[in-house]
């Protein structure tokens, strides 16, 4: 997080910004400061993290506009070399650094990579990012495609399976054959290791669990925080939950329900404003990782959500043909509000 925000500081004084969208920030900025204080004075446990969307928005803003797909692709490309050193690192010492042993799936035998992100859902959602990079130009996957196909794989995830697989229905119906023939080996190989990883309930009961505790707390909160939210992504002071592990009711909870009202009619805005049948299944994708991606897990306020949404907005750049056209853009000294 800490990199992502030297990174857009580093942009927002050294290239340009669209007048509309920088006071779009200001005012969104303006409403979550006045929303903090009111808590804060009212004794509410705050965090600073509500702050961090802000900067992720401007990160995807400043990449899709200003940064090389390839570069983006190298990076993440590094980060699957050291992945497979941490995993394998990890399998001869039983090390824990940067992967995760299936305990909770009843397979601590196996681990899955995660590179330098918090958890494998993260790390999938980068890999996933990286497949999205690949397929936004007409290029040879190349040996790093095949890398991310396996590591995701190799997450054991779920909700990074359900992921892949919907991009797959809306932008690359031949990916699913692979997918398929990779889990059918899988079940044929281990069929009682897949049993587990794909039979396994007690996160998903955890989960549920979560989700009716948060909605009690949420319904049953003062109306301005009904309206306005906590600014705090953690709940404080409940014996019986700490973490929201369901997006939706994370955005509920932090920010309120006239946020997540604002969320859904711009997201509604946006997609009425469709190009092409291509454009339309980049917003569709974009919409359903912003929305129905969170009901299963909780990733707004990590970086590897927007740097996916980051590589679906340079797909777009591509398919509309702005991607060489904003490359040409050469840096200025000054923030142009134009």
């Amino acid at each position: 997080k800490i990199i992502m925000f030297l990174f857009v500081l580093f942009f927002l004084f050294n290239y340009k910004i669209n007048k509309s969208f920088f006071y779009f920030l200001l005012i969104v900025l303006f409403f979550l400061i006045s929303i903090f204080v009111i808590n804060f004075l009212n004794g509410k446990q705050i965090s600073f993290i509500i702050f961090f969307p802000i900067i992720g928005i401007m990160f995807v803003y400043y990449v899709s506009k200003y940064i090389k797909l390839e570069d983006i692709r190298n990076a993440i490309a590094i980060h699957m070399v050291f992945s497979i050193v941490y995993l394998i690192y990890g399998y001869i010492t039983k090390n824990d650094a940067h992967i995760h042993f299936l305990y909770d799936k009843g397979l601590p035998f196996l681990a899955a990579p995660m590179g330098f992100t918090s958890t494998v859902q993260t790390f999938g959602t980068l890999l996933l990012s990286y497949i999205i990079l690949t397929y936004s130009q007409n290029k040879k996957k190349g040996f790093f495609f095949y890398v991310s196909l396996v590591l995701l794989i190799m997450t054991f995830n779920r909700v990074s399976y359900v992921n892949l697989l919907f991009f797959s229905i809306l932008k690359v119906p031949k990916l699913i054959t692979f997918i398929i023939i990779l889990v059918v080996s899988f079940f044929i190989i281990k069929p009682d290791i897949m049993k587990h990883i794909l039979g396994t309930f007690g996160t998903i009961n955890s989960r549920i669990i979560s989700l009716l505790e948060a909605n009690s707390i949420i319904i049953n909160a003062n109306i301005f925080n009904f309206l306005f939210g906590h600014s705090n992504s953690f709940i404080t002071g409940n014996e019986n939950i700490d973490v929201i592990e369901n997006g939706i009711m994370q955005l509920l909870y932090t920010y309120g329900f006239s946020f997540l009202f604002s969320l859904i009619f711009l997201l509604f805005i946006w997609l009425i404003f469709v190009k092409s049948k291509i454009i339309t299944r980049n917003k569709i994708y974009i919409v359903y990782i912003i929305t129905i991606a969170q009901v299963f897990t909780h990733e707004y306020f990590s970086t590897s959500f927007y740097i996916i949404l980051s590589a679906l907005f340079l797909s777009i750049q591509i398919k509309t043909h702005d991607y060489d056209k904003v490359q040409r853009i050469k840096k200025v000294k000054y923030i142009s509000l134009r």
